[in-house]
């Protein structure tokens, strides 16, 4: 049963790095994070990335912290992560804009 259960979260394993393979050669995240402002005053709840409308919070932080979005990072307050762009001298590439 142990077997079994380890072959399990390999084939999710395998196919959460296919899907992502699958979605950076269509480029749907090589695009840039928008957040939408949607959440209690002001907080991204959803992001937009390229056409991908309203992504979860949830998921777009899982993304960032896969590698899937270069150029962003994991920012955490009041023990909720968000996600931001790295720092430079532009502000018009910043997720809330």
């Amino acid at each position: 049963m142990k077997i079994f259960t380890q072959s399990l979260e390999i084939i999710e394993i395998l196919h959460t790095v296919f899907n992502n393979i699958e979605q950076n050669i269509n480029g749907e995240y090589m695009r840039e994070i928008k957040g939408n402002r949607d959440g209690e005053n002001g907080r991204n709840e959803t992001y937009d990335i390229g056409n991908r409308k309203n992504v979860p919070r949830e998921q777009v932080v899982k993304e960032v912290k896969e590698g899937s979005h270069k150029g962003y990072h994991i920012y955490t307050r009041d023990g909720e992560e968000y996600v931001r762009d790295n720092p430079d001298s532009s502000t018009k590439d910043n997720v809330n804009r």
